[in-house]
């Protein structure tokens, strides 16, 4: 997976990860797939590229009462308030462990997508290895979700 290098820059102005976990239906506490392990896979990939120590500030957010489908944003109060956090000029980047945790919808994802490139801000899936902040996939992830869905 390409690694984002860290710039004076980004350091200084962007440094804030928006984490986000989304329970979904989980049958029992050790399943991968639960907030914790969720969470923990965020960290572990922070710490991996060196974004768990200072300037870097992770900021997680959890939609974990009851079943949040990902279909409807407005049922995820956690993810509108990360949606919000996209316009603070200090934020690096959207985290989260697959794309299915922030959006069951392919409009959706590539309006997220298209609204990050917009900010400058990257996003990074670390099951699918997605992460626009070490390449230009924005723009392409985005025209190709356009033209499936029209």
């Amino acid at each position: 997976m390409p690694e984002h290098t860290p710039s004076a820059t980004t350091t200084t102005e962007r440094h804030i990860i928006l984490a986000y976990a989304r329970r979904s239906r989980v049958d029992n506490d050790s399943d991968r797939f639960n907030v914790d392990g969720q969470l923990g896979d965020i960290r572990d990939e922070c710490a991996r590229r060196g974004f768990d120590k200072p300037p870097y500030i992770i900021e997680e957010f959890v939609d974990a009462k009851g079943h949040r489908s990902g279909r409807h944003e407005h049922t995820r109060p956690d993810w509108l308030k990360l949606r919000a956090r996209l316009s603070d000029p200090r934020v690096l980047m959207v985290m989260f462990p697959k794309i299915d945790r922030a959006s069951r919808s392919v409009r959706d994802f590539a309006d997220l997508v298209e609204e990050c490139a917009q900010r400058g801000v990257g996003i990074v899936s670390i099951l699918e290895g997605v992460d626009t902040l070490a390449t230009a996939a924005a723009a392409t992830i985005c025209a190709r979700a356009r033209s499936v869905i029209r």
